[in-house]
């Protein structure tokens, strides 16, 4: 859950999305969830 909430920071669309399936799979949110984050810091 905390690396979802990490996402949804980023995207207030995500985190919906996130507490949604996050119920249905937790080990897919948490590969979505880092590849959010590492497509975030390569634009930073």
């Amino acid at each position: 859950m905390h690396l979802c909430e990490t996402c949804l920071a980023d995207v207030k669309m995500f985190v919906y999305i996130c507490n949604d399936i996050a119920m249905k799979m937790k080990k897919s949110i948490t590969y979505i969830c880092q590849s959010k984050i590492m497509f975030n810091k390569k634009n930073f």
